[in-house]
């Protein structure tokens, strides 16, 4: 674990280089599963996409939404770990 710039006198902070294995072999299950139903890897990048184009679309129509604006992180989550799943 290399440590991030703000462990240089405590604790080693793990940076995302260290995290993305771990990430990865979480998302195996999730991968195996749209594999056996068929998904395309194209589908998989094509509903993140759809679902980042609404999310955007929401935000820009209702800016003050403070749901939208607390929907953004988890969002973003969702939307890496599915490109992260089609490899």
């Amino acid at each position: 674990m290399t440590p991030g710039p703000l462990a240089r006198d405590s604790l080693p902070v793990p940076s995302i280089y260290d995290l993305k294995p771990a990430f990865q072999r979480l998302l195996r299950p999730l991968a195996g599963g749209l594999v056996r139903a068929g998904v395309s890897p194209n589908a998989v990048t094509a509903a993140a996409l759809a679902g980042s184009l609404a999310l955007g679309a929401a935000l820009f129509a209702w800016p003050n939404r403070r749901a939208l604006l607390l929907a953004l992180p988890a969002w973003l989550f969702v939307r890496m770990a599915l490109t992260r799943s089609t490899g």
